[in-house]
């Protein structure tokens, strides 16, 4: 499920862009993080150190990349395999509509 801005019907057929950095992670049992809308659940398959960030590459069913800070990433001792939560407000969905697939 995907809550986005705009003007777009339930249903629709579209594509989800989201930049990583409007994608913040958590801990599986977060409290206040329900299971919904703009929340994905799934295990980090890859790390890529940068100079002041992270980029992780989560597998939740549907591929999703986040940046992440340095002290945030030590906080969550992130490192792959680790299961966690992807969230994104309404305002970061970009949505493009699928036509032909």
């Amino acid at each position: 499920c995907v809550e986005a801005d705009g003007d777009w019907e339930a249903g629709q057929d579209v594509y989800v862009a989201v930049r990583p950095e409007e994608i913040d992670l958590h801990d599986p049992g977060s409290p206040g993080l329900a299971d919904g809308c703009n929340v994905v659940t799934g295990r980090v398959t890859r790390i890529v150190p940068a100079e002041s960030h992270f980029r992780v590459e989560i597998d939740g069913g549907v591929p999703v990349v986040a940046v992440v800070g340095r002290a945030s990433f030590r906080d969550m001792a992130l490192e792959a395999g680790r299961t966690v939560r992807a969230s994104f407000p309404a305002r970061a969905a970009h949505l493009i509509r699928r036509s032909g697939d």
